[in-house]
This record gives C-alpha cells, sequence and structure tokens, in this order.
C-alpha cells in the first residue's frame, strides 16, 4: 500500500472513531449523525441490581417505600431491588459513615440535604443527566434553583415533592356558629376576622378559630420570601422590620379575646389536638400532603380553602418544602440510582402519585389538576385550593438554618404568651442565634 493510501485509511479510521463517538464532525450532515447517535440514551443494565435508599428521618419502613416508590420503578427496570434504610439507632448518618455502609440515594429536604453535604456524603449528577438526556425543563425551576444552591452550583440530586402550607377547616364549628365557610384568595385579614367569629365560649368549651402546626414551618416557608440567615456570614438576621412586620400579622390570630394561649395550648402536638381530636379549634395551618394521613380514621368534616395571602402579595402562597432524591458519593450504581430516580420524575408516576395526593414537582398543569382526585379521603374536597397558584421565592437555606428558626420560633410564642414585647423577643432571639452558630463553627474548627 502507497504512503498515500495509508494516509488516507488513517484518516478514514479516525473519521469513523469521531462519528461513534459524537466528535469531530461540524458539518450539517456530521451534526445529524452525531443527533441520531446520541438520541437514544445508553442501555441500562438487565442483570439484578440492589440499590440501597436511605430516609434520613424515622418515621417510614421498608413497606411503605416499596408501595409508594420501589413498585413505582420495578414497573420499568424489574431487575431494580431495594434495600431500605432510615435515620436510628445504629443507623445514623455518622454510624453509615462509620461502618463504610453502601448507600445510593438519600431521601432529603433542605435540613438533611446539609447533614449529607457536611459528611461530604453529597455528589454531582449533571453528567448523568448529560448521559441518560435527563430533561431538568420538565422541573419547576424553583426546586431545581434550591437544590442548586445548596450543592453551591453542583446538582446533588433530582427534587421529586414539593410540599407546601394550606389552611384548613371544620365544616360542622362554622355550622354552628352559622359563619361562612373560607373563600379561596381570601387574605390574612380576612382569616383573622374569621377566626374572631369562631372564638368563643358555648356550653363550658372553650373554641378557638385558629391554629397552625407546627410552627416553624410559617417562618421556614413564610410568604414574603424574608431570610433568617445571611449565606456568605452565616449571621442571623430576624432582628428586623420584615420579620417585625410578618408576625405582627400572626401573631393576633392568637390573641383574639377568649383565646387563651398558654405554653401547653401553643404547642405544636397541642395545636393539632384541638382540631384533629378535640375540635375545638376551626382553622388549621397544615402541610398539604400530611393532612389526609393526619385526619385518618377521625370522625371530622373538613375541607380546605388556600392558604391565606398578602394583600400585597396576591396568589403567593407559603415557600414550597422540597423532597429530595440525593445521590450518595459512594454509590456503587450511579447509572441504576440515577435511573431510578429519574423514573420517579417520569409523567406517568407522577401523574399516579398526584391523583392519590402527592404534590408534584412538575411543570405539568394537568398532573397539577389531577391533585386528590383518586385519594378517597380526599374526595368532594377542595383539593385544587391545597396547591398554591405560585410558590412563594425560597428563602436562603444553610446548615445553621435549625439554629436561628427554634430561637425565632421562642420569640414568636413569648410574644404571644405575652412574656415579652416583639422588639425584645427578636433581638434576644438573633442574640442567642449567632452565639449558638458561633459555638458550633467553633466546635467544626477543632474536629
Amino acid at each position: 500500500m502507497s504512503g498515500k493510501m495509508k494516509m488516507l485509511s488513517v484518516m478514514l479510521l479516525a473519521a469513523m472513531t469521531a462519528a461513534c463517538s459524537g466528535q469531530g464532525t461540524t458539518g450539517n450532515s456530521g451534526a445529524k449523525a452525531s443527533d441520531d447517535l446520541q438520541a437514544k440514551p445508553p442501555e441500562v443494565t438487565k442483570e439484578p441490581v440492589e440499590l440501597t435508599f436511605y430516609y434520613m428521618y424515622a418515621d417510614s419502613n421498608y413497606d411503605e417505600f416499596m408501595k409508594e416508590q420501589g413498585s413505582q420503578i420495578q414497573k420499568k427496570y424489574p431487575n431494580f431491588k431495594f434495600k431500605f434504610v432510615q435515620n436510628t439507632k445504629g443507623t445514623t448518618p455518622e454510624d453509615i459513615v462509620a461502618s463504610k455502609m453502601d448507600v445510593d440515594v438519600f431521601i432529603a429536604i433542605n435540613s438533611s440535604m446539609m447533614t449529607i453535604k457536611d459528611l461530604k456524603l453529597d455528589s454531582d449528577i449533571s453528567d448523568l443527566v448529560t448521559k441518560h438526556k435527563f430533561d431538568l425543563n420538565r422541573l419547576d425551576p424553583t426546586a431545581l434553583s434550591v437544590l442548586r444552591g445548596i450543592g453551591d452550583g453542583k446538582l446533588p440530586g433530582l427534587p421529586f415533592k414539593t410540599n407546601a402550607l394550606g389552611l384548613f377547616y371544620n365544616k360542622d364549628l362554622f355550622d354552628k356558629f352559622g359563619v361562612p365557610y373560607p373563600k379561596d384568595g381570601w387574605t390574612w385579614d380576612d382569616a383573622y376576622e374569621t377566626a374572631k367569629k369562631l372564638t368563643r365560649n358555648e356550653g363550658g368549651v372553650q373554641y378557638r378559630g385558629f391554629g397552625i402546626r407546627p410552627l416553624g414551618n410559617t417562618m421556614l416557608l413564610n410568604q414574603h420570601s424574608i431570610n433568617m440567615i445571611q449565606k456568605d456570614t452565616f449571621k442571623a438576621t430576624i432582628n428586623n422590620d420584615q420579620w417585625k412586620q410578618y408576625l405582627s400579622k400572626l401573631i393576633p390570630m392568637f390573641q383574639i379575646p377568649g383565646y387563651d394561649p398558654t405554653a401547653a395550648n401553643m404547642a405544636d402536638a397541642k395545636q393539632a389536638d384541638m382540631f384533629f381530636k378535640e375540635q375545638t379549634t376551626a382553622m388549621l395551618v397544615s402541610m398539604n400532603s400530611d393532612f389526609p394521613k393526619a385526619h385518618q380514621n377521625l370522625n371530622i368534616n373538613w375541607d380546605a380553602a388556600t392558604f391565606p395571602v398578602f394583600k400585597e402579595k396576591p396568589g403567593v402562597g407559603s415557600g414550597p418544602d422540597i423532597v429530595y432524591y440525593a445521590l450518595s458519593a459512594t454509590s456503587k450504581h450511579r447509572d441504576e440510582a440515577f435511573l431510578a430516580m429519574a423514573e420517579m420524575l417520569s409523567d406517568d408516576v407522577q401523574m399516579a402519585r398526584s391523583k392519590i395526593g402527592n404534590p408534584t414537582v412538575l411543570k405539568s398543569q394537568s398532573i397539577r389538576d389531577a391533585f386528590g382526585t383518586e385519594n378517597p379521603d380526599l374526595k368532594g374536597k377542595n383539593v385544587k385550593a391545597l396547591i398554591p397558584p405560585k410558590y412563594a421565592e425560597p428563602t436562603v437555606y444553610t446548615k445553621h438554618n435549625t439554629k436561628v428558626v427554634v430561637p425565632l420560633v421562642g420569640a414568636y410564642r413569648s410574644v404571644i404568651l405575652g412574656q415579652k414585647d416583639l422588639n425584645t423577643a427578636l433581638r434576644e432571639a438573633e442574640e442567642k442565634a449567632n452565639k449558638d452558630i458561633e459555638a458550633a463553627i467553633g466546635a467544626a474548627a477543632q474536629k
């Protein structure tokens, strides 16, 4: 073979290699060939694979996980098997690091995502999103923005559920006292006036118009998107006019004459009991996805209305409470773990979950509109009110947020109970939060 022919053969071989890899083509025909070759995501293994899902809390179990998630994934990937571990004695996040337990996917929310990050168990799925042609544009951009913020620009996982605060009411109490039911689109001023009519003593029983469980969620998911901490300096920022104005709307709900707030009845558990069990509270703020489970087996005639809005922010509900899948840095099955997460975000799975009362993280309006339509506990209820027309912009979240929200809620309660004025309560809460944060930073530096 002549030198010229050898050179031609090498060039042809290089061109073929570049075409197979999708690189080295710049013309239209080359680009089309590359697109055609990459149009189909890579095949997943057909061999049996066991994936370990780690739940960052301790209120679930394997059967519940399989019913709600594992079985959905297995419809597409029957060769996937699952191990379910949750955060309990002997299997805390610190325990799994010490024992070098293999974990593929964490199920977490904002605060526990920070724990994953601190333990260096977080990773970045950007390469897998590209490799498997996953369309991030289908997802609510707010949820993705929050997740990227937690990952400092990286994408540590995928959001798969978005909860929000909802407003629920006991129809029998409204009927008993002849008070019109709440209307969608109503304001906090409307809610206050309604609560006044329902806070009364009747036949020796004290009825209250309004309750919240838990109080902390109205801080973390506040509708004004007020930050409680500075992201770069970790300084608490709650002693300011924004928080004072916000709390000045909520505090009077518990100071209506006859409410008789006490440390006991302001506790989160008691606030729930007064609505669900005692049925002496007419309205309750609660998470939209938790409420159906909470009222099961209880004889309560309830319905829902849109979360009260501020006049200056019409249509804006609470901030989103996002649940995530996070790919573990130790996963030995990155592709399969990603595909399992991605399948939970398919239109079919998200539609099925939405129908039984799990708020979707997808943009799809039809999936959002299907919320609760096949849940017997939600039959005949105003379920459309439980999905905000617009979520409030999420606030800054850092690993120290919990050290701010606890004293903030304490300040909130102390003002309601008449123990402190709002200015003093917020000033002392901010001072405590900053001391706790400084102590935590100092302790971490000594490790």
